[in-house]
């Protein structure tokens, strides 16, 4: 049954994001969308509203832009939605030395990977606390786990990711407000993302989940209220393998799978 509170979505018009947004829509959330201008966010926003019959709307926005977490506060407000579930999805993945990228992407990533959420979150998060079962979905990786040369930044950002929300998620437990962190593996998102799996061998192949399959476990666990989420049993395997291990075994091997890898 729909009432009039929403779930918001970033980066919502391509990849996992895309998949939570159809998933949210199959569970009868409204929802709004938030993605890049040419994403076709405006078509896929009234394909949801007409296949599953809830309500949406959408923003076209740059989350790396200065302001933009209150352009979108102001946005929600200024329309008169309430939420009661903020999905943190947007984020820049990367791999390749540290040297083959230039400041100026770094620049980008820290912006999305990290700042966006932090400031997305505090807009919004009084209010939703407020709400009865309220959810924030933060989305890591299973990278977060892992110290990852020729991922450095990206693996360190998406770290952040699962400490801020396991750090925010104590300070709110006296609260409706139940905020989960996923950390999915490798996700066939697009033809770049499976050619870097294929490169990896067999191991990536072994732990990769389509968005889909992704996207119901994520939002399974939102649900639930859980902690942390690690999508498939593989990926849930090495990250218990993890605890095993000595640092210096994994740190060699994870360089020796990524090392040859074409910087993306």
């Amino acid at each position: 049954m729909n009432d009039e509170r929403f779930t918001l979505i970033t980066g919502a018009g391509q990849g996992l994001g895309k998949a939570l947004a159809q998933a949210c829509a199959k569970e009868h959330f409204n929802l709004l969308l938030l993605a890049l201008p040419g994403e076709k966010l405006k078509t896929f926003t009234r394909s949801l509203q007409n296949d599953y019959g809830v309500k949406t709307d959408y923003l076209e926005i740059d989350l790396t832009e200065p302001q933009s977490a209150g352009r979108i506060y102001h946005w929600v407000h200024d329309h008169h939605y309430v939420l009661n579930r903020i999905i943190n999805n947007a984020g820049i993945g990367s791999v390749g030395s540290f040297t083959s990228h230039d400041a100026a992407f770094y620049d980008k990533q820290l912006d999305l990977n990290i700042k966006a959420v932090v400031l997305l979150t505090h807009y919004f998060i009084e209010e939703l606390a407020e709400e009865p079962d309220a959810r924030i979905l933060n989305i890591s990786s299973l990278a977060s786990f892992f110290t990852m040369p020729y991922k450095a930044v990206y693996a360190s950002s998406k770290g952040f990711i699962y400490q801020f929300s396991r750090a925010l998620r104590m300070e709110y437990l006296n609260t409706p407000l139940r905020i989960s962190v996923a950390c999915p593996g490798p996700i066939t998102t697009n033809r770049h993302v499976i050619q870097r799996i294929n490169d990896q061998g067999r191991i990536s192949k072994f732990m990769v989940l389509s968005p889909e399959k992704t996207a119901r476990l994520c939002l399974r666990g939102m649900l639930k209220g859980k902690a942390f989420i690690i999508p498939g049993f593989p990926n849930k395997f090495l990250y218990w393998m993890d605890k095993l291990l000595p640092q210096y075994i994994k740190i060699k091997f994870v360089a020796s799978r990524l090392r040859t890898n074409p910087p993306s």
